[in-house]
């Protein structure tokens, strides 16, 4: 069974690597009492699969680290202008992300010239 998971981190958001027993890493995001934990799961690929998993993970979180930096960098971002595209009640972000984006039919959608979803390790 899937599940969708939004974060928006708070004051308390972080992100630790631990190792509480030797041989057996994980990674663990916090953000508002809630938690996620990423470990590699037991079978003989589950190394490798996970160490993948992770390198996406860093390269992904990097490319949104530097997106976000650049929208921020001269001005805060618009939350009216994005209120107004997603909209700010749960009904309205409900119908408007359904499938789990934030285009309408109606809205433009992402070709090879006006990609909207940059591949982890892609490099731009």
């Amino acid at each position: 069974m899937g599940f969708y998971v939004l974060v928006q981190p708070e004051e308390d958001a972080r992100v630790e690597f631990v190792e509480h027993v030797q041989g057996h890493p994980a990674l663990i995001i916090s953000c508002g009492g809630s938690q996620i934990t990423v470990q590699s799961p037991g079978r003989q690929d589950g190394p490798s699969l996970t160490i993948a998993f992770a390198r996406q993970l860093g390269d992904a979180a990097r490319l949104y680290a530097d997106r976000l930096d650049g929208l921020t960098r001269l001005a805060p971002l618009d939350f009216e202008s994005l209120a107004a595209q997603v909209g700010t009640t749960p009904a309205e972000v409900a119908e408007r992300t359904e499938s789990r984006h934030a285009l309408r039919d109606d809205d433009t959608w992402p070709d090879d010239e006006n990609p909207l979803v940059i591949e982890a390790g892609e490099q731009r």
